[in-house]
């Protein structure tokens, strides 16, 4: 009686690549997290889609747009000791809470969580980069983005993120006591 079973089981992984690209159009207008897991399932769905790396942070249907970081409460901040490391993610959509180890808060501050996206400050240069927190794919070519060191979390900084189909990545910064905004593209040399 197994062997009909498995004679008559279906094949998932022989799904044809116009088929498998359908669903998981279908699966990312969703959610990036269930798109992941879509590619993860065999290694033949995985070849028939289009992979995350490299395109990731740059190209907007990427983005975890339902996800944003959820507040610790407690004074406790992304990065503090007792996390340990994880962040706790909301997807508002669904309500579901997703806890997220992210090693980058050792020697990182989160700035604003743009679209799903972390926009992130090292510690030991003010260097900006654009991560996203569940592929761990980053843009991080606003290293100068303001000289020398200047440290955000103590001051009244606004910050937004503009991504374009192109992949073309704008960040900017209101910097609100030096009345001044400071801003910087993938690509721009100023």
């Amino acid at each position: 009686m197994a062997t009909v079973k498995a004679r008559m089981g279906t094949n998932w992984a022989s799904l044809h690549d116009d088929m498998l690209e359908l669903i998981a159009d279908r699966v990312l207008a969703g959610d990036l997290l269930d798109y992941v897991w879509f590619r993860a399932v065999c290694k033949t769905w995985r070849a028939a889609t289009p992979c995350l790396v490299g395109r990731g942070v740059v190209e907007p249907r990427f983005h975890p747009r339902q996800w944003t970081m959820f507040p610790e409460g407690n004074g406790l901040y992304p990065g503090h000791p007792a996390l340990d490391g994880y962040v706790r993610f909301l997807n508002v959509d669904t309500g579901v809470f997703l806890r997220v180890h992210l090693p980058c808060f050792k020697d990182h501050s989160v700035l604003d969580c743009p679209e799903g996206l972390l926009l992130l400050q090292r510690h030991k240069d003010a260097a900006i980069c654009l991560r996203n927190p569940f592929t761990a794919l980053y843009v991080n070519k606003f290293r100068n983005f303001l000289s020398g060191s200047y440290d955000f979390r103590r001051r009244m900084v606004h910050a937004a993120v503009s991504i374009h189909a192109g992949g073309t990545v704008t960040v900017m910064l209101a910097l609100s006591h030096l009345e001044r905004v400071a801003y910087a593209s993938i690509g721009d040399r100023q």
